[in-house]
């Protein structure tokens, strides 16, 4: 079982987060009728920690797909894991960043 989670609770949480074996839990910090508005409910499941915050559970088929969509969320986050979602989007920020360090911008 995945982060040695028992059998019972993996089964539980299958179907919340998506049919992918790849999952992630998030920290959005934004309350969660605002996260919900842009977020398509097959990203995974919102789930209010308080006014402020909601918890993002996602699963995919392939770590390099998880880090693109977690990437491309509208709001704020914090990874909660897993560690091995980091190295993909690391890769994914240094590319953007990459991409935009000689770009003309507004001021030039």
């Amino acid at each position: 079982m995945p982060d040695r989670q028992d059998a019972a609770a993996y089964v539980a949480d299958a179907p919340a987060a998506g049919p992918g074996t790849c999952r992630a839990e998030l920290i959005i910090h934004a309350p969660i009728e605002r996260a919900a508005e842009g977020m398509p409910a097959s990203l995974g499941v919102l789930e209010r920690l308080d006014e402020d915050r909601c918890r993002l559970r996602t699963a995919v088929d392939s770590p390099e797909y998880l880090a693109l969509r977690i990437a491309t969320l509208h709001l704020d986050y914090t990874l909660l894991g897993p560690s091995g979602i980091v190295p993909h989007l690391r890769r994914i920020a240094e590319r953007a960043l990459g991409a935009i360090q000689s770009a003309p911008g507004p001021d030039s």
